[in-house]
């Protein structure tokens, strides 16, 4: 027997176990309560399942199938106790139990089906002739537990096309959800070459981190940087519509637009920027026909930063995101427009940008919602806007490359065992 079909029996033997005594409980009951010997009878019944328990549990230590030696044990307790009870109690009750265990006890059914038509042979032929029961009654329990053994049989057979059947589905189940992971992951590999690397974000500024942790696989929130000359540098924190592969499109689209309007087009202007961005996500996902019978509603949420150390000047420009920077001991929000990058059939956007000064602001810091809206704590609600920025201003007050460490640690301690909700992007950036 394979270790796989030993491991089959042993599972369906630890059933049989847990299930039988109950069964077997009101058989042992009546028997005793009709036996010629009732102390003797009822002690032969308690052994047959202490008998079963320990032969189980010494024999599968060492992998090997208990089941014919219980069989074995326990028949001649049963043949004894056939004896001993006399010809008023229907010790026949217990071959019920029996006749279906034997299909499970050894390694091949029609065995156990053999050797138990055997004993309900020998039991009806030793109550005849030896305790002195009744032909008729002998006859008939004879004819119906050998009926009772085929049709166990059969079931079982039923039972082992059905098993076979599901395991086959399981194993095509596998190998396409492994093929699907392996595109999946290949398609991470592809992601993860668009985002910045850290030597070029290390490059644009000496103090920069990216707390960067997808749902799945793959995020839908995705950060992108640019450096338009050594004065200017652009920094982009987008969150797109969904998570998993659907976002995961859509950061290609949004990184792929960037490229085209800052580095191809030369575009540097913020507001400018998002509003030529917000007309080619439309045009690409075809959100201006609004007649067609597929629409896409997709989107992008995204802080976009233009940050001009000629000019000690940082500009934001931000599509239904908000920015945080910190001044002094103290954190300011900066509230962004009210509408997303594409998403809006027909709608007129006019991207309002705001600049600040950089000479009194320490960080800045962007995000996606992912980090504000994660379930967690003792009472299982969000972080929330209130305590990110509480957050932000603790983490403000660390030394910058421990920043990220503390606001990772804060996450996934909270976060604890509850599912992430969604992809999660926060950016900082040290100004002084």
């Amino acid at each position: 027997m394979s270790f796989r079909d030993f491991q089959k029996k042993k599972q369906l033997l630890n059933f049989i176990f847990k299930i039988f005594p109950f069964i077997d409980l009101p058989f042992g009951i009546v028997i005793v309560w009709l036996s010629s010997n009732q102390l003797l009878s009822a002690l032969l019944i308690l052994m047959i399942p202490i008998n079963a328990l320990i032969i189980e549990k010494k024999l599968t230590k060492n992998e090997r199938l208990p089941g014919p030696l219980i069989f074995t044990i326990n028949t001649i307790i049963f043949f004894i106790l056939l004896f001993v009870s006399g010809k008023n109690a229907p010790v026949w009750l217990l071959l019920v139990n029996v006749t279906v265990g034997t299909v499970f006890m050894f390694a091949k059914a029609i065995t156990g089906q053999l050797i138990m038509q055997i004993c309900i042979i020998l039991t009806f032929t030793v109550s005849y002739f030896f305790i002195n029961q009744s032909l008729n009654n002998n006859l008939t329990l004879f004819l119906v537990f050998s009926g009772f053994n085929f049709l166990i049989g059969r079931v079982y057979e039923y039972l082992i096309i059905q098993q076979s059947e599901i395991e086959k589905t399981t194993s095509l189940l596998k190998e396409k959800n492994n093929n699907i992971l392996d595109s999946i992951n290949y398609a991470k590999r592809i992601q993860t070459a668009l985002l910045p690397t850290p030597t070029q974000l290390s490059k644009f500024f000496s103090n920069t981190f990216v707390l960067y942790q997808p749902k799945d696989i793959v995020s839908g929130d995705f950060y992108w940087f640019h450096e338009v000359n050594p004065a200017e540098k652009i920094i982009v924190c987008g969150d797109c519509t969904g998570h998993g592969v659907p976002g995961a499109f859509m950061t290609v689209v949004g990184n792929s637009l960037l490229n085209q309007i800052i580095i191809e087009d030369g575009q540097t202007n913020p507001k400018l920027i998002l509003s030529e961005l917000d007309r080619r996500v439309t045009l690409t996902l075809k959100q201006d026909r609004q007649s067609d019978s597929i629409q896409v509603n997709d989107g992008i949420d995204l802080s976009l930063i233009k940050i001009n150390t000629a000019t000690n000047t940082v500009t934001f420009c931000l599509a239904k995101h908000n920015a945080y920077v910190i001044s002094g001991n103290e954190l300011r929000t900066i509230h962004g427009n009210k509408f997303s990058i594409g998403d809006t059939f027909g709608s007129k956007k006019d991207f309002i940008e705001e600049t600040l000064e950089t000479d009194l602001i320490s960080f800045v810091y962007l995000s996606t919602d992912g980090y504000a809206d994660q379930f967690g704590g003792y009472k299982t609600k969000k972080i929330g806007t209130k305590k990110f920025k509480s957050l932000l201003l603790e983490a403000s007050k660390k030394s910058f490359n421990n920043q990220v460490e503390y606001l990772s640690s804060f996450y996934n301690n909270w976060k604890g065992t509850e599912e992430q909700i969604d992809d999660v992007c926060v950016i900082g950036i040290n100004l002084q």
